[in-house]
């Protein structure tokens, strides 16, 4: 009853405030028609100084419009207005008082990593590697970023991600994205619209992915019965809206549904509900379990430029709620929330570029039911670096905090492409806040995991002008050592 009751307290309050700002949406959207006409009386900067104007913006630099018949001089500087205004979807530009706005859906990158082959044609394809879609996002798939880096969702090595586009004119875009090592495999098919009559943008997506998952590996071996290692799969899809307030704020709100099962390999139909000791691997006996959850995901943020930021801070906050259905009758209240701070600070470095220390902290919480895929993992990469994936625990909360220094060490390199040589030095901490014994089958308590720890060491990050690639060598509390390399950037 009383996990009921939290349940239905946490969509009221997730309901209430979608209302608020849908309505915000509305009163968001007509401040913006009557900044049209504030706009057009300023003095526009030349074509020469926009690039400068935009650097300022956090999107990456394939945001920029290539329509010819926006490029008027008279008009750059409410174009850049409007392009530092839609992170995701619509560039307006009223080329008369009594022409209809044309829309355009823009495509910034996610991982800071992306090769396109094909221009940006609104009616065109293109395909490459890396990932087209934005945040903060709300839809699940093995492409999108989760608010924090302890999200139990997927554990990969180095996974090779792809994309395939084609645009449905102006507004519109069909998008696939594959992912997949030995770890991971998966797809998200997604069709995005911007609605000429009001701000933001509708998704729609379907997605399947098979992973292993943090919160099954690492600490003591237990496996399924058979011996097999443990596959969640994931099938289901779900829709989003999402809304950029501002050129710093932005929000997306929507609903998901997917059916959920534990199995013992990527590619076989047989699932497990329990492990080889007894444990719970699903909620439901029949080893599946549809979960179905209202999400809200926020980004603020002033960084000074999304691939590589020297300066500025950003938050992202998110909250689920899972509504009970079918025989697993799952209801939980989740919330997230992950800070970074980034400060210009000279204390050495080898040739120019900028040196900056970074703050980031992580937390969350989960309230009612923890299904084990659900709960929050630590260790790897991008959480606890010096562990193996979800080697530090898992729970129903969590608490990270990380501090790293960055400097040049050497610039303009070519060795099979041009890149900028980076160092750093880092210090992670987490801990599971002793919440091990809440989660459904406690894993972390049956693979003997300690649930705090730290991290610490030194890396190179190899600044390509296609993305970030980061090697980390990284020693533990425990005295083991681990080296980690990746793509994109952990804050």
């Amino acid at each position: 009853m009383s996990t009921i009751f939290s349940s239905s307290i946490f969509t009221i309050i997730f309901a209430s405030c979608l209302a608020n700002l849908l309505w915000s949406t509305v009163v968001w959207g007509q401040s913006v028609t009557n900044s049209v006409s504030i706009a057009k009386e300023k003095q526009y900067p030349s074509e020469s100084e926009l690039p400068e104007f935009r650097q300022h913006s956090t999107r990456a630099a394939d945001l920029i419009l290539t329509c010819s018949d926006l490029l008027k001089i008279s008009q750059l500087s409410y174009k850049s207005y409007c392009q530092s205004q839609t992170e995701h979807l619509v560039q307006t530009d009223s080329k008369t008082e009594s022409e209809e706005k044309e829309s355009q859906i823009l495509e910034p990158t996610k991982d800071r990593f992306k090769i396109q082959i094909g221009n940006n044609d609104p009616n065109g394809f293109n395909y490459g590697l890396g990932s087209k879609i934005g945040e903060p996002t709300v839809l699940l798939g093995l492409t999108r970023r989760q608010i924090v880096s302890t999200s139990g969702q997927r554990l990969s090595i180095l996974p090779i991600q792809g994309f395939l586009q084609q645009g449905l004119g102006a507004n519109q875009r069909l998008l696939l994205e594959l992912k997949g090592d030995i770890q991971l495999v998966g797809a998200d098919l997604s069709y995005t619209f911007s609605p000429k009559t009001i701000p933001g943008s509708f998704s729609i997506n379907a997605m399947t992915q098979r992973s292993f998952v943090g919160v099954f590996e690492s600490g003591d071996e237990v496996d399924l019965p058979g011996g097999a290692d443990p596959w969640v799969h994931r099938l289901g899809g779900g829709v989003e809206y999402y809304l950029p307030v501002s050129s710093k704020f932005s929000f997306a709100s929507g609903i998901n549904y997917q059916l959920v099962s534990v199995r013992p390999g990527a590619f076989t139909n047989k699932v497990e509900s329990r492990d080889e000791l007894g444990n719970q691997v699903t909620v439901s006996d029949d080893g599946q379990d549809p979960l179905l959850t209202l999400n809200l995901a926020s980004l603020f943020t002033t960084i000074d430029n999304l691939g590589f930021p020297s300066q500025g801070s950003k938050l992202s906050f998110g909250i689920d709620t899972a509504i009970p259905i079918g025989d697993a009758n799952i209801s939980f209240g989740r919330f997230a929330g992950n800070y970074s701070q980034f400060i210009p600070l000279d204390l050495f470095g080898f040739s120019e570029g900028s040196r900056t220390l970074i703050f980031n902290l992580q937390a969350g919480a989960i309230v009612g039911d923890v299904p084990p895929y659900e709960a929050f993992s630590m260790g790897g990469s991008s959480s606890i670096r010096g562990y193996g994936g979800g080697e530090v625990g898992s729970g129903g909360s969590f608490f990270i905090a990380s501090t790293e220094y960055r400097y040049p060490i050497a610039n303009d390199l070519h060795v099979l492409l041009d890149f900028d040589l980076q160092g750093s030095l880092f210090f992670d901490y987490g801990t599971d806040l002793g919440t091990a014994e809440e989660t459904i089958g406690q894993p972390a308590i049956a693979r003997n995991k300690d649930g705090d720890g730290f991290g610490y060491g030194l890396g190179l990050h190899f600044k390509a002008g296609f993305g970030l690639f980061r090697l980390e060598f990284a020693g533990n509390d425990e005295g083991d050592f681990t080296v980690h390399f990746t793509g994109g950037d952990r804050y």
